[in-house]
């Protein structure tokens, strides 16, 4: 018999909510303990971003990720476009899973 468990999600509200957690699973056949250990991560830096090309309605741009990132792998990128004339507020964003383990993604979106 299998049991689908959906993953555990905590609020963070307060750096006590960091630390160890223990998962236990349980059944007639026996017991299975983990230690999970939750760690804050931090905000990554800033990515250094090159335009490839413009043409009518379309944008060609290079993402490569800061050099500084130690700690986290970048999985995606997140970029906000408007007119000139539009609140930021208004922004379309568009959402890139990084490919791979490249150092640079090379993005193209219509406008």
């Amino acid at each position: 018999m299998f049991i689908n468990i959906l993953p555990k999600q905590l609020r963070i509200e307060h750096d006590e909510t960091f630390g160890d957690y223990t998962c236990v699973a349980e059944n007639k056949l026996g017991r299975l303990q983990r230690v999970v250990t939750l760690s804050e991560g931090a905000k990554p830096g800033l990515p250094h971003i090159r335009v490839v090309s413009i043409d009518p309605g379309n944008v060609k741009v290079e993402i490569q990720e800061n050099k500084a990132e130690l700690f986290l792998e970048i999985i995606g990128f997140r970029v906000e476009v408007k007119e000139k004339w539009q609140l930021w507020e208004n922004a379309t964003v568009i959402d890139f899973q990084r490919s791979g383990k490249n150092v640079a993604t090379l993005i193209h979106f219509t406008l």
